[in-house]
């Protein structure tokens, strides 16, 4: 990460604590990690350098030896909801600056009637089920997308469309496109293969890529100037009704995407059919070849396995990429297999259990402006939080000279949030995504931070 050294307290020296241990330490900060075995803490501390605190990390002395007090940031990584939530909101009383608990199960999570982070004064929850839907989904439609669809709630989107050669768009220049307020295009694929960041002069033609950002129920309306004709749904194979399958059907696009199911507890299949009922939920095995064959598998967009059985998850993506699935993934939660699997036909051999030590350094990383995804590789997602010494703050957009080819994408404002028109002003305290070419922090952090 590059920036100040930290003193960093883990809690659990499993898996992902000692992934996360092994990651920040490269970068130079200072580990501390609780666990209550104490062979696993010897084994640890013997091959890396840090304090090893034995004990439960429930326990407030257990804490006040590992100097929670004065550590940077509190890590609740074991492998228990319960005592990660309560491990933070000790450490939170005990005076941890920052605090962040990873949980599994939803209701921790995502819970209307309870909000358990605000509730336990934590700084933030991760979910290594929502996490890993986010990661998957991140590879079909492009880490851009899901980067601001997380950022936005939704409420902002990021959609592309292929320019038909009937349509208005066809041989017009950016300019000169009639596009609703909010809405901007952000790259270009042209049908010869190159990306490029688009700009005002530029000229579309049939057949190319076109990326959009902008208001969510705008956006269905700027297809038309893009295509006259209905496109076909791109076909999915789903594999397992689980937590995660669950967070991908939350938030996939189903206007883009047609999902079957396969789930063969037939009271799970009847509860996600009751559920989801914009997918297909089929009670069979796509392992099977004779399903296989009869649903036309085969031909599918992507194979998605994300059973509670990984030897299950593994054995149908490789017979799925065998078959000509365009993409396959499989959900396994032996990382140790993360490095193998891809030399046997899967493509997106994906763990939980990293995706959410992943999340987790990122949450450490306090920089004042952030790149968190790229979109085609050429338009880069930034996210920073005005304040009151910025330049641009206090200003209408019109009048902010922003980077060449960058600008402010949306805006978190209190609980709302909008794509900015340009006679819209920052305020101190807005979160802002901010869509521009590589390397433009400097810049950014004079404009909006100082």
């Amino acid at each position: 990460m590059g920036h100040a050294k930290k003193h960093i307290v883990i809690s659990g020296a499993g898996e992902v604590g000692r992934y996360i241990a092994e990651v920040l330490l490269t970068d130079g900060h200072d580990i501390t990690i609780i666990d209550n075995n104490m062979a696993t803490l010897k084994d640890f501390s013997n091959k890396v350098e840090v304090r090893a605190v034995y004990g439960s990390s429930c326990h407030a002395n257990v804490l006040a030896n590992a100097q929670v007090d004065e550590c940077d940031v509190l890590i609740a990584a074991t492998s228990f909801d319960e005592i990660n939530l309560l491990t933070g909101a000790i450490g939170r009383k005990l005076g941890a600056h920052k605090v962040i608990a990873r949980v599994r199960q939803k209701t921790f999570y995502s819970n209307k009637m309870m909000d358990y982070q605000d509730i336990l004064s934590l700084d933030a929850l991760i979910c290594p089920d929502e996490l890993t839907a986010r990661a998957i989904l991140s590879k079909l439609c492009g880490p851009g997308v899901i980067a601001l669809q997380r950022f936005a709630s939704n409420t902002i989107e990021v959609r592309q469309f292929l320019v038909k050669h009937n349509s208005s768009a066809a041989g017009s220049q950016l300019r000169d496109l009639k596009l609703p307020p909010g809405v901007r295009i952000t790259t270009i694929r042209r049908a010869d293969g190159p990306v490029e960041m688009a700009n005002a002069d530029a000229v579309i033609n049939n057949q190319d890529l076109v990326t959009l950002i902008g208001p969510a129920k705008t956006l269905p309306q700027v297809k038309s100037i893009f295509q006259k004709h209905k496109t076909p749904h791109r076909d999915i194979v789903l594999v397992g009704a689980t937590p995660i399958a669950e967070w991908l059907l939350a938030e996939i696009d189903h206007r883009i995407f047609s999902v079957r199911l396969f789930e063969k507890d037939i009271s799970k299949a009847e509860d996600f059919a009751t559920r989801f009922p914009k997918i297909t939920v089929l009670n069979s095995d796509p392992v099977d070849p004779h399903i296989f064959e009869e649903e036309h598998i085969g031909e599918c967009l992507a194979y998605i396995a994300v059973d509670n059985n990984e030897e299950h998850n593994i054995l149908g993506s490789v017979q799925a990429k065998k078959l000509g699935v365009g993409q396959t993934f499989a959900v396994v939660q032996n990382s140790n297999y993360l490095n193998s699997l891809a030399g046997i036909g899967i493509d997106r051999p994906i763990s939980p259990k990293i995706e959410g030590a992943k999340e987790l350094i990122r949450m450490i990383d306090d920089a004042a402006v952030k790149q968190t995804a790229a979109i085609e590789g050429v338009a880069f997602v930034y996210e920073t939080t005005a304040r009151h010494q910025g330049d641009a703050v206090g200003q209408a957009l019109q009048d902010i000279s922003v980077p060449k080819g960058a600008f402010v994408a949306a805006v978190q404002r209190g609980g709302r949030v909008f794509a900015p028109k340009k006679e819209d002003s920052i305020e101190a305290g807005d979160k802002l995504i901010i869509i521009g070419p590589k390397a433009i922090e400097k810049p950014l952090k004079k404009l909006f931070v100082r």
